[in-house]
């Protein structure tokens, strides 16, 4: 073999010495070089992984937010329609309740008003059916009437329960017309002893019969205190 590198020229000691230094290049080379340049390779490659293994998390994490986000929003939405409803319908209700109240008062103002309109119109339509009735007594009641209707009253004061009588007791007799001697008499019988003084007073105005007042009470046996008894009636007919 040797031989034949010599034939064809080739000096083999010189060629292994080549071949020596070719292979020191080489593993020079490779320490030197290669062998970084494949670790800045690997590492970039390893980096770039690890860069899009980052950028897939972050593009998950992202995904997951966003679905919470709307998840969030969603139910955010839906508490706040139902405070709004909630709102709205207390609103409602209390806007009711108000108008009710309101026209609870109205009507109540409005019965008030009728109460009193009524009552007004019931005294008026008394006081006029009064009146209407004693002008018509005034034009009808005779002198024979009028001395009937004493009687009557008389009896109606015998009828009534008087108080004890009292010392220096005061009677005062009102008559539409004046009395006979005969008709004192008897209204004082009529009261059960002989007041120590008697006041007795014409007035027309009360139509017929009498009215006595002894102390504080009053019996009032006139045509015009029963007219007035029946309107009174009659007002609290119209108003019942």
């Amino acid at each position: 073999m040797i031989e034949g590198f010599e034939r064809i020229g080739v000096h083999w000691p010189s060629l292994v010495a080549y071949m020596v230094n070719f292979a020191i290049l080489l593993g020079t080379l490779y320490l030197l070089a290669y062998r970084p340049l494949l670790k800045s390779v690997l590492a970039r490659e390893e980096r770039r992984r690890l860069a899009e293994t980052v950028l897939d998390e972050a593009q998950r994490q992202l995904a997951d937010a966003k679905s919470l986000a709307d998840r969030t929003l969603s139910d955010a939405k839906a508490e706040v329609d139902r405070i709004v409803s909630s709102a709205l319908a207390h609103a409602r209700a209390d806007a009711q309740a108000e108008i009710e109240r309101r026209l609870r008062l109205a009507d109540a103002r409005i019965e008030a008003h009728l109460t009193v309109e009524r009552r007004r119109i019931a005294d008026e339509s008394a006081t006029l059916a009064v009146d209407a009735a004693a002008r018509i007594l005034e034009q009808a009641l005779g002198a024979r009437t009028q001395r009937a209707l004493v009687e009557a009253s008389i009896d109606e004061i015998r009828r009534q329960r008087l108080p004890p009588p009292a010392r220096h007791r005061l009677a005062t007799v009102t008559s539409a017309v004046a009395l006979t001697e005969d008709e004192m008499h008897a209204v004082a019988e009529a009261l059960g002893a002989q007041p120590a003084v008697t006041v007795h007073h014409v007035r027309p105005e009360i139509i017929g019969g009498l009215a006595v007042t002894v102390g504080d009470t009053l019996i009032d046996a006139s045509v015009l205190g029963k007219l007035r008894r029946l309107g009174e009636e009659l007002s609290r007919a119209d108003i019942g």
